[in-house]
């Protein structure tokens, strides 16, 4: 009973917060924006006054981290922010020139998704320590390999 009161707390906090916000997010990435010979961030860069005029309030940008797939969702390296959809210094111009406008920037990070040397488990940049590392990944992920915390389940409520 203590969890559906605390469900229904939040649930009305947001409702209230959602229905006082007047902002709108704009996704500013899909799963085909890597390939931009241009640079994706110069491509959005380039839209800022538009977004701005549009009256977008933040943003919500592709994984920034050097990654072993396309899309960006198996970073290899965290701190390293050079990717297919541009570079570092791209990266930072664009959310300096969004802030100047007022836009919020937001990454998606997907902390559980990462890519090792050899598998997901040796992910070494940054190192995340103990043997094997199975404690940051939860214990029911899909590789059935991890000792972490479970991952959110809704069912359990």
């Amino acid at each position: 009973m203590k969890k559906l009161i605390i469900i229904g707390t939040i649930l009305l906090s947001l409702n209230k917060l959602v229905a006082q916000s007047t902002d709108v997010m704009l996704q500013g990435f899909n799963w085909v924006s890597w390939q931009n010979t241009n640079g994706w961030y110069n491509v959005v860069n380039s839209k800022a006054t538009e977004l701005e005029t549009a009256g977008f309030k933040a943003i919500w940008l592709p994984p920034p981290s050097k990654t072993a797939d396309n899309p960006g969702y198996i970073p290899t390296i965290w701190y390293d922010l050079n990717n297919k959809y541009g570079t570092q210094t791209q990266l930072t111009t664009l959310i300096t020139n969004l802030h100047s406008k007022n836009i919020k920037v937001l990454a998606d990070i997907v902390i559980n998704h990462r890519g090792g040397a050899t598998t997901p488990i040796d992910f070494s940049t940054p190192s995340w320590g103990a043997p094997n590392q199975l404690y940051s990944i939860v214990n029911n992920d899909d590789c059935n390999c991890g000792t972490g915390a479970p991952d959110f389940n809704p069912a359990a409520f």
